[in-house]
């Protein structure tokens, strides 16, 4: 799709320009954790404006998360937290390389709808 293209691209942007991949793993699994915060508080019953409130923070990144969750489900939301850390736990225990990890993560957690699964390194 065209949004892990996109991705992707930034990722690599990032890793090139010497961004440590454990601090974007870090950053991606809490921009995950706000996401899911926001589609919770939604699926509770609060409103747009209401999530952004209970979310707290910054506004601005506290609406981009409530604006940004409407485009996952819950289970999918969940599902990238979780495939984060695993491969945060892959990397330390040194069963995963932190780039391919990382990339790997991100392209199963949103890159494909039909649960292709991409393996990691043993």
């Amino acid at each position: 799709s065209k949004d892990v293209q996109k991705g992707m691209e930034m990722l690599q942007t990032l890793l090139r320009q010497g961004e440590n991949p454990q601090a974007v793993t870090g950053a991606a699994a809490s921009r995950l954790r706000e996401m899911l915060r926001a589609k919770l508080y939604l699926e509770s019953g609060l409103s747009r404006q209401q999530a952004v409130a209970a979310l707290g923070g910054n506004p601005y990144a506290a609406g981009r998360a409530v604006a940004e969750c409407s485009r996952y489900s819950t289970k999918r939301l969940s599902s990238a937290l979780m495939k984060l850390a695993e491969t945060d736990f892959a990397v330390k225990t040194g069963r995963a390389q932190q780039r391919t990890g990382l990339e790997c993560a991100l392209i199963e957690a949103f890159g494909f709808g039909n649960g292709v699964k991409v393996k990691q390194q043993q």
